[in-house]
């Protein structure tokens, strides 16, 4: 049975892109319909995290060759709605590199007991206690 899939469109990485520059593109041997450039990093976003920086230059996304800003914001929110991991094929200080980014479990998803992490001890407990002040009001 597939695993429904989550909605987590609104999933960003923190970072703010453009068009790579002709003499740049041609400098780091970048096929003329490829790439962006990151202009800003939000300090603590995943791409932080990940260890990107300005002036880092995307080029793939999840296997996907980034064409523009659109396309890469697209991958962005796809891996972001099936919460998979995205993989970014990037030029970081001249060389090339891939990083992984990871989104953000929805919050019902947090708490969620599973077979790695079981619920804590106490959790009917709180359960119960939490019915009988539904039923109080």
């Amino acid at each position: 049975m597939a695993e429904p899939e989550r909605q987590q469109s609104d999933w960003r990485i923190g970072i703010e892109v453009a068009p790579v520059e002709p003499l740049i593109r041609q400098h780091l041997q970048i096929e003329k319909d490829a790439g962006v450039v990151v202009r800003m990093v939000d300090r603590g976003g995943p791409a932080a995290k990940a260890g990107i920086i300005v002036g880092d230059v995307i080029v793939r996304a999840s296997g996907q060759k980034v064409k523009d800003t659109e396309s890469l914001r697209r991958q962005v929110l796809e891996a972001g709605a099936k919460s998979r991991p995205l993989v970014l094929d990037l030029i970081h200080e001249g060389k090339r590199r891939q990083v992984r980014l990871s989104p953000p479990l929805p919050p019902q998803e947090r708490l969620r007991p599973t077979p790695d992490r079981p619920a804590p001890a106490g959790g009917e407990a709180v359960e119960r206690m939490v019915r009988s002040l539904r039923e109080m009001n």
